[in-house]
């Protein structure tokens, strides 16, 4: 124990540091001696002190690199692009090439609130949707999920619906009694419905509503678009690029008036925006709990220096050397998160570290 560790290192020097002592053997013995005072459980408090403030701080540290990690490995599947360029007029041929010219893919969507109608039997049946059209290179990034059945077994598609085709959510074709190649009439012109539209990979910079949602080739609306017959709420570009190109589409769109822009890379889109909220209050909670355990520690700091100090003087009483027992408070300060009772006599496992097997009985000693 701690009395047979002290004995052999003073009658045992390290033949290669003549008069002194092996740093292995100080060592050995400033760890038992801390082990000993950590069984005693004389400085619970401070172990759990460090214990939660080094938990939290590994916890939030992993949740963040993990939450970081999945934005950037699953962002094309809730943003569909790199980039998005939200308008609420259409881009003009130049500021269009503009666009072209520095991004890998370019897809332009269109939104419109439109009426559907459908006849059954003797019923007139309507309802107003949010209507998408795309264009054959939507999405840019991710796929689109869809399902031919009922059931609602998703399909992973990569191309939105082809022309004259309509695409619907489910509980839209419920409210029309609408089944898989039925006709439906969206101001005046026919589409076959083919597919119930599941989920988009761009539905998340588009924002959360309720609103009924269907999609249709962008091509199949040009004639009512040319009527004027629909008339667009807003317009959407998604482009796919590398980091080298996005200052590039930055500049391009701060030209355009009303232009939103909303890319990964910026980190602007709403579910970091989200994320960094979160970020802020686990940011100021790890701070008010360094704070509070710098004062528990603070409060205790007596518990580990002068029991450091005595345990010092008495391995020096017993014949330990000056220069040793400057290592023995070393090793003692790097073995931190371990208190000391503040008695007079150590005592562990009935060995005395002040008598008995060194046979030396002290004045300043209860035990002598």
């Amino acid at each position: 124990m701690l009395v047979n560790a002290l004995s052999n290192l003073i009658d045992k020097r390290a033949p290669e540091s003549g008069n002194g002592y092996s740093i292995m053997s100080l060592w050995a013995l400033s760890w038992q001696f801390h082990w000993q005072q950590t069984r005693s459980r004389v400085n619970l408090v401070q172990l759990l002190t460090l214990f939660i403030l080094f938990f939290y701080l590994s916890f939030t540290t992993l949740l963040g690199n993990g939450v970081q990690g999945y934005l950037k490995q699953n962002l094309q599947q809730l943003l569909g692009a790199d980039s998005v360029v939200q308008t609420f007029q259409p881009l003009n041929q130049n500021q269009r090439s503009a666009f072209i010219q520095h991004s890998h893919e370019f897809s332009e969507t269109q939104t419109y609130n439109v009426t559907l109608t459908h006849q059954v039997a003797d019923k007139h049946l309507a309802q107003l949707v949010r209507l998408k059209a795309v264009d054959d290179n939507y999405p840019v990034l991710g796929t689109l999920g869809v399902s031919e059945k009922q059931g609602l077994i998703t399909t992973e598609y990569t191309k939105g619906p082809s022309q004259d085709e309509i695409w619907l959510e489910s509980r839209l074709a419920a409210a029309l009694s609408l089944k898989i190649n039925d006709d439906i009439n969206v101001a005046g012109q026919t589409f076959r419905f083919t597919h119930y539209l599941i989920s988009e990979p761009d539905r998340l910079s588009e924002g959360h509503n309720s609103d009924m949602r269907a999609m249709v080739h962008l091509a199949s609306l040009k004639k009512l678009i040319q009527a004027n017959t629909l008339e667009a709420k807003s317009y959407r570009y998604l482009m796919a690029h590398d980091e080298a190109q996005l200052q590039s589409l930055v500049s391009a769109s701060d030209d355009i008036d009303g232009a939103t822009l909303i890319s990964q890379t910026l980190g602007n889109h709403p579910l970091a925006k989200s994320w960094q909220r979160v970020e802020k209050f686990m940011g100021l909670v790890s701070v008010l709990l360094v704070i509070l355990a710098s004062i528990i520690l603070a409060l205790n700091n007596q518990n580990v220096i002068k029991p450091l100090q005595t345990f010092s003087a008495i391995c020096m009483a017993n014949g330990l050397a000056k220069q040793a027992s400057k290592w023995l408070v070393i090793f003692g300060g790097v073995i931190y998160d371990c208190n000391y009772p503040s008695s007079k006599c150590f005592i562990g496992n009935s060995d005395h570290l002040c008598c008995g097997a060194m046979a030396r009985k002290l004045p300043h000693c209860d035990c002598a």
